[in-house]
């Protein structure tokens, strides 16, 4: 009994290192695409390996293993660069050499404006946000996404030019008013400090199970 418990420690291990991940989300920077509470199911392999990648990964030497650089619009769950002991849940918008600037609450990346569609009001499960306004956001290669916007003249909606440094991204909260990311103290985010992908969403709202993707 004690090696069959001991094969499933290891498999568990195993799984939880080098393939999927459950992250709880503690805070609404990802609204709406992520609510507080939500699990998020990451899987670790996309961007490769990293000693961030195992447990207590802080604590270990540095190394990379087969590391692959993320996309513009990837949300990625990384290490906190100021304190790598936590996790964080972002999405990539700024690569290595990028030029990004948020002006009058648009995100301008290499001197051109981001695209955005009014898409109503929020209507997750925060009833703090219901007046919120909803945009969806696109990228130069077509991505689109959801963001949230519940305030104007916001501490992030005026910034200095960030050029993202080589091997780094520029990350941002989806709930553009209320998320601590590259224009704050989070700063650049090295590429060894992505862990993770994270591509289903579960919640419970009002009792009922639901899943989504995430985009």
């Amino acid at each position: 009994m004690s090696l069959f418990i001991a094969l499933e420690f290891t498999a568990a291990l195993v799984i939880r290192t080098l393939i999927a991940q459950p992250f709880t989300i503690p805070s609404g920077a990802m609204m709406p695409t992520l609510e507080v509470g939500d699990y998020a199911v990451a899987v670790k392999f996309p961007y490769g390996y990293s000693n961030f990648s195992l447990p207590l990964g802080n604590l270990l030497p540095e190394f990379t293993y087969a590391k692959a650089s993320a996309k513009r619009g990837d949300v990625v769950i990384f290490r906190l660069p100021t304190d790598t002991s936590v996790d964080y849940v972002m999405r990539v918008v700024g690569l290595p050499g990028d030029a990004v600037q948020i002006k009058g609450g648009i995100t301008y990346l290499n001197g051109v404006a981001l695209k955005r569609e009014a898409l109503g009001k929020y209507q997750g499960v925060d009833p703090a946000y219901r007046d919120a306004a909803l945009f969806r956001e696109f990228l130069p290669d077509g991505t689109s996404y959801t963001i949230l916007e519940s305030m104007d003249d916001a501490a992030g909606d005026e910034t200095e030019m960030f050029t993202v440094p080589p091997s780094h991204y520029f990350v941002m909260g989806d709930n553009r008013d209320n998320s601590n990311d590259s224009r704050f103290s989070v700063g650049f985010v090295p590429e060894p400090n992505v862990v993770a992908k994270p591509v289903v969403a579960i919640t419970w709202p009002g009792g009922r199970f639901t899943m989504r993707d995430i985009r």
